[in-house]
């Protein structure tokens, strides 16, 4: 196993280095440190990126025929949703919950 130098790991990831300090510092880049150097692991660059990959873009179901079905209307569902809720929400946090995309979530929200 060959450990990296934070340059390196910077090049590998196709970042700056002040990136990857910053990484570093926010804890979600562990390093090994060996007396006055610091290396990041392959490993944990890996693992690093496959934290960070963007979730697949949602899809409506699709009938027998393989035509994307229409989706009922978000307006109905997210003044259900937003009933009783206490706590501020992000338009991807309740695109999650109510299965719609955020962007259609936030297009709703402004039409409310």
């Amino acid at each position: 196993m060959t450990l990296l130098t934070m340059p390196e790991a910077a090049q590998y990831l196709a970042v700056s280095l002040d990136t990857v300090r910053r990484l570093v510092e926010a804890g979600a880049l562990p390093t090994v440190r060996l007396r006055r150097t610091v290396r990041i692991d392959p490993a944990d660059l890996a693992a690093l990126i496959n934290n960070n990959k963007a979730r697949p873009a949602h899809r409506w179901p699709s009938d027998a025929g393989g035509r994307m079905t229409r989706p009922p209307a978000i307006g109905p569902i997210l003044k259900k949703f937003l009933t009783g809720q206490n706590r501020p929400l992000t338009a991807t946090q309740i695109g999650d919950q109510i299965g719609y995309p955020a962007s259609d979530v936030r297009k709703a929200l402004n039409a409310l």
